[in-house]
């Protein structure tokens, strides 16, 4: 999973609030997205540490290459371990 990208938005958040997302596939407007990790977002409804945000345009994300998936408390456990085994990453 080195190659994983991890992106970074602030799409619908407030000043100093940003989530961190893996692209799960191309949809209508953009891709889906799964949040793996977020700063300061506690009253989001879209953003939330394993849902799925679905239908983000291109425009609102960035890729994050400051950080690695092993850098992300979601990453130690068991169920996103295994998604990590069987997901592929999809442009």
């Amino acid at each position: 999973m080195k190659n994983l990208k991890i992106y970074k938005t602030d799409a619908s958040l407030a000043y100093g609030q940003c989530a961190w997302l893996i692209r799960l596939k191309k949809s209508t407007n953009g891709h889906d997205y799964l949040c793996i990790d977020t700063s300061n977002c506690y009253f989001e409804d879209n953003y939330h540490i394993g849902k799925i945000v679905e239908n983000l345009e291109d425009i609102y994300v960035e890729v994050e290459n400051r950080y690695s998936i092993e850098d992300f408390p979601i990453y130690e456990q068991f169920l996103f371990k295994f998604f990590l085994e069987h997901f592929e990453e999809k442009e």
